[in-house]
């Protein structure tokens, strides 16, 4: 905050404590903005139907109102191996880091068709169980 307060105000100035508290202020005001309108998103998406099924259709307001399908892991998972697919890993968005389904906002998927070139399930690389 220091610093930046100095590009406002120079550090012998007698304000200078001032600016340095109003930055400080304004700042941790705007982190518990961001965390208050994430915290809403995040309770938005676990109240829905959608969440608790585990798949469906929801509207996603961070890309104008398009219409966008969800679906957990479990289910992407289920619904491909119908298909002869098998898993190879899964990871959130903010891999390496792993993260509970309440809290990531997506996930990348590799899976494999058909048993050619199939590794022991020991080796395959999986981050969501």
């Amino acid at each position: 905050m220091r610093s930046f307060s100095s590009r406002i105000l120079p550090a012998r100035s007698a304000f200078y404590p001032q600016v340095v508290g109003v930055v400080t202020t304004a700042k941790a005001v705007l982190s518990v903005a961001r965390s208050v309108f994430e915290t809403a998103l995040r309770v938005r998406r676990i109240a829905s139907k959608v969440f608790w099924r585990g798949e469906g259709y929801m509207v996603d307001s961070g890309h104008a109102g398009l219409l966008t399908h969800y679906w957990t892991p479990e289910n992407v998972i289920s619904e491909l191996r119908k298909f002869g697919f098998r898993r190879l890993g899964v990871w959130c968005n903010e891999h390496p880091q792993k993260r509970s389904i309440f809290r990531a906002d997506w996930y990348y998927y590799a899976f494999a068709k058909g048993d050619e070139h199939r590794r022991p399930d020991s080796q395959i690389i999986a981050d969501h169980e």
